[in-house]
C-alpha cells in the first residue's frame, strides 16, 4: 500500500466527517436562528397590531 493512497485516504474520510459534523451544526445553528427570529419578531408584530389596532 502506498503511503499517498493512504494519506489521500485518510484527508478524504476527514473531509467527509467535516462535512457531516457541518451539515449537522448548520441544521442546528438554522434552528436556533429560527427560534431567536420568532422570539424577537413575534413581540415587536403584536405590538405592531396592537398599536394599529389601537
Amino acid at each position: 500500500m502506498r503511503p499517498e493512497t493512504r494519506v489521500s485516504h485518510e484527508m478524504v474520510s476527514a473531509a467527509y466527517c467535516g462535512v457531516q459534523i457541518l451539515y449537522f451544526h448548520g441544521i442546528v445553528l438554522f434552528m436556533v436562528v429560527v427560534v431567536v427570529l420568532l422570539v424577537v419578531i413575534y413581540p415587536i408584530v403584536i405590538s405592531v397590531a396592537l398599536n394599529g389596532q389601537l
